[in-house]
């Protein structure tokens, strides 16, 4: 038997066109779908750092609360110094994430960051924060916790 050579066909270059017009529509489909599942996987990570952060701060919360209410006759104790250094430690690591408390103790009121429950009349039209009731934080400027506060009015 001899081999024959496959004849070959002539491409339409209206159907040529047709196909290459197709894979660039399909690749530039694939680069988008590509970059969407990065900025959702971007997404994703820093909504479970967040959610994370916001279930880490009452645990601060609760150990400077502990550190504050300690006894004078304990003050001293080698025992306590270690809960200070877990504290730093907690608030270093949070740092590193980018967890910032909010400063609001003598600061105007801002309701972007704190709650206020209490507005005490004065003598003025601005409103200063002067007690924080519960400590609010940031991550990466974005409020995890409102800073809860108490409010007057002065000049």
């Amino acid at each position: 038997m001899s081999k024959q050579k496959p004849k070959s066909k002539k491409v339409d270059s209206k159907l040529f066109d047709e196909l290459q017009a197709d894979l660039k529509r399909v690749q530039a489909d694939f680069v988008n779908f590509k970059r969407r599942s990065e900025e959702e996987k971007a997404q994703s990570i820093e909504y479970g750092k967040f959610s994370l952060m916001q279930r880490l701060i009452p645990v601060l919360d609760s150990l400077k609360q502990a550190l504050g209410s300690i006894p004078n006759d304990l003050k001293r104790h080698s025992y306590i110094d270690g809960i200070k250094s877990v504290v730093k430690q907690l608030e270093s690591e949070l740092a590193k994430v980018g967890v910032e408390e909010i400063k609001a103790l003598n600061q105007p009121f801002d309701p972007e960051f704190m709650e206020a429950i209490h507005l005490e009349e004065g003598d003025g039209d601005k409103e200063i924060v002067y007690e924080v009731m519960q400590s609010g934080y940031t991550m990466n400027e974005n409020v995890l916790r409102h800073a809860v506060v108490k409010v007057k009015k002065s000049k």
